[in-house]
């Protein structure tokens, strides 16, 4: 796996991401003869993929039920195609080219759920996956566990080495080489939650020395599930954590496109902003905007102005409370 933008990535997914798009762009170019320029070649299957990542249909495979996979796939076919649609009728192809290049946006659906089929029976399939020792017990086992069983397409194969404290140390030690001697591991997860007494800090150091990877249960989680696992989380843990690090493009780029989708959301927002002080002054007594404190980036408290959803002092004699 690699790690772009504080997002870990399957290397077999990069390359059957890109797989799976040129076989889409060659289809297209061949159906209409390569009259379409550049732009609209790539355009197109651009739209499909954005429609099936916001299905979760992304490479990593989530697996859903048999309804849920078909429903998914009908709703970013549905969506693509109407963004086509629209966008074809103000930019029209060439008439020479029109029949084909629906045929091609027909068949495409049926392309990718071809694709993406064969792919996941294949890695979920493989027996040679890259082979990952987890030595612990406990609950962030059960979802690393859970989580590797969801995401077949990282290609790994999962042995777990449950760590009993109530077993005799040098009797689990040897129990644990047997099982590395065993397999090739080329990462080693520890999920062990007391480190103190028993735990084979030797060992692991050897193996560390000859070029295996040793991770924290908690990194590993973030790895193949793509979020943190926050009950299970320490205070080192995010003392020592990377991901407060970010480099100033990325802080830069961030920050422009937070501006651009805030004036477009306020732009379409705008008939509403005429409706609601309407509303709020029919319905209730009192100012149209409520103001808070929120703690901002670096601990910088600022204001922020809502529209007055509640009455005024509502919460004066109880304080604030969850709703």
């Amino acid at each position: 796996m690699i790690r772009i933008f504080n997002r870990y990535l399957s290397l077999r997914n990069i390359f059957y991401f890109i797989f799976e798009n040129s076989v889409l762009i060659l289809l297209l170019a061949w159906g209409t003869q390569e009259r379409l320029q550049t732009a609209n070649l790539l355009f197109v299957p651009l739209i499909f993929q954005i429609s099936l990542y916001y299905q979760d249909l992304h490479p990593d495979f989530p697996r859903f039920s048999f309804r849920t996979f078909w429903i998914k796939y009908l709703n970013a076919t549905l969506f693509s195609g109407a963004v086509l649609f629209i966008v074809c009728q103000l930019n029209p192809p060439p008439s020479e080219i029109a029949r084909p290049f629906w045929l091609c946006l027909a068949i495409f659906p049926f392309i990718i759920i071809g694709l993406r089929l064969s792919y996941q029976t294949l890695v979920t399939t493989e027996k040679r996956g890259t082979p990952v020792l987890v030595i612990g017990s406990g609950s962030v086992v059960e979802k690393i566990r859970e989580a590797a069983s969801r995401q077949g397409g990282f290609g790994l194969r999962m042995v777990y080495f449950n760590w009993d404290s109530s077993q005799e140390a040098n009797e689990r030690l040897a129990y644990l080489k047997e099982v590395v001697d065993e397999n090739c591991f080329r990462k080693i997860v520890i999920a062990i939650n007391n480190r103190r007494g028993g735990f084979p800090i030797d060992f692991l150091l050897n193996l560390r020395m000859k070029g295996v990877e040793i991770v924290g249960a908690i990194s590993f989680y973030e790895q193949i599930a793509g979020q943190f696992s926050v009950d299970s989380l320490k205070p080192s843990d995010l003392i020592f954590c990377g991901g407060f690090r970010r480099a100033a493009i990325i802080r830069f780029s961030k920050r422009m496109i937070d501006l651009f989708t805030a004036l477009l959301g306020l732009s379409l927002a705008l008939p509403f902003f005429i409706v609601f002080p309407i509303l709020i002054k029919l319905s209730s007594k009192g100012s149209v905007f409520y103001q808070q404190e929120r703690i901002g980036e670096k601990g910088k408290p600022f204001i922020i102005l809502k529209f007055r959803s509640m009455y005024e002092d509502a919460e004066s004699k109880t304080g604030p409370v969850w709703a």
